[in-house]
């Protein structure tokens, strides 16, 4: 629990304008959680990878969820993303972690 509550408040926290850069500024094959706002707060979408730079690229350059494809063409660089690695943390940790997230801050695009 105590690593829930710790994770939430960075990803509420450290939010960072997503630049179509932004993945060259993050370590590679770093796993961790990361979440994309609207600058007004709003949660758009929870995710866990085990390689955050990969899949933030990934999303900047072929969005497979269509909802969050439109919030990228909307809203452009009103979109933030924040990030916390967990390096010791394991596939099905990252997976409980997510789920707890998307419960907790209900972002628009997840299924």
């Amino acid at each position: 629990m105590a690593v829930f509550r710790c994770a939430l408040r960075v990803l509420q926290t450290r939010r960072r304008i997503f630049d179509y850069n932004f993945h060259n500024r993050v370590e590679p094959d770093v796993s961790g959680l990361y979440v994309f706002w609207l600058d007004s707060g709003a949660c758009l979408y929870v995710g866990q990878t085990t390689d955050i730079r990969t899949r933030m690229r990934q999303h900047r350059t072929r969005e497979h969820n269509i909802d969050l494809e439109r919030y990228f063409a909307a809203f452009g660089q009103r979109i933030h993303v924040s990030y916390i690695a967990l390096r010791d943390c394991s596939v099905d940790e990252l997976l409980r972690l997510e789920r707890k997230l998307i419960r907790a801050l209900r972002p628009f695009t997840n299924r």
